[in-house]
C-alpha cells in the first residue's frame, strides 16, 4: 500500500525524534547546559521544550475533533501525571504557555534549572514514544477537519504540521548550539 501524506508526516516526526535522541546521547552535561550567551537557551532547554510539546500535542488531540474524543477519550500528559514540575522544583507559573516553555521571556528561559541529562532525555524518549503511538490514530478525514476549540482557525492537519515545523526549527537550534560548543572547545 502506498504511504499517505500523513504517513510521511508521521515518519518525519519519528526520524526527527530519533535524530534528536542520537545527537544528545553523545553530549556531556556541560554541552547540554552550555549557553552561547547568558540570555540564550541551552540544548537542555530545547530538549525539554520539544519534549513538552511532544507530550502536549497527543494529550490535546481529544479536544480537537469529536471523532478523536470518542477514539482516544481523555488523555493526560506525562508531565502532569508524574507532576514533573514539582519533582524538578520548577514553578509552573514561570514555564510559559501550557508549561511548555512557549512564550517564556528569554531571561527566565535561560535561567531555568532543568534536571540532569539522563532524566531529561528519559522524559523526551517517553514523550516521543507516546507521540508516535497516538498520532497515527489521526486519519485523513480528521487531518482535514477544522479544530473545534473556539480560538482555533485552522485544521487539525495545520496544527500538526505547525508542531512538526516547530520541532524541526528547535532541532536546528540544537545542532547550531552543538556546533558552536564544539568550535569553542576546539579553539581552547
Amino acid at each position: 500500500m502506498k504511504p499517505t501524506a500523513f504517513d510521511e508526516i508521521m515518519l518525519a516526526f519519528k526520524v526527527t525524534h530519533e535524530e534528536i535522541l542520537e545527537l544528545v546521547s553523545n553530549l556531556s552535561e556541560d554541552e547540554m547546559t552550555w549557553q552561547p550567551h547568558p540570555t540564550a537557551n541551552s540544548i537542555a532547554f530545547y530538549i525539554w521544550h520539544i519534549a513538552r510539546w511532544a507530550d502536549y500535542l497527543p494529550a490535546s488531540l481529544p479536544e480537537t475533533t469529536t471523532q478523536l474524543r470518542e477514539l482516544l477519550g481523555s488523555r493526560q500528559q506525562i508531565w502532569h501525571q508524574e507532576q514533573l514540575a514539582t519533582q524538578w522544583n520548577l514553578d509552573p507559573k514561570l514555564l510559559g504557555e501550557e508549561e511548555t516553555g512557549m512564550d517564556m521571556d528569554p531571561a527566565s528561559a535561560a535561567r531555568l534549572k532543568l534536571p540532569g541529562k539522563a532524566i531529561l532525555v528519559d522524559y523526551a524518549r517517553r514523550t516521543f514514544a507516546v507521540h508516535e503511538q497516538i498520532m497515527p490514530m489521526v486519519d485523513e478525514e480528521q487531518f482535514q477537519a477544522k479544530r473545534q476549540q473556539e480560538w482555533a482557525t485552522n485544521t487539525l492537519g495545520q496544527y500538526i504540521l505547525d508542531h512538526l515545523r516547530h520541532e524541526s526549527d528547535h532541532f536546528g537550534m540544537i545542532r547550531y548550539i552543538h556546533g558552536l560548543y564544539q568550535s569553542m572547545a576546539s579553539s581552547n
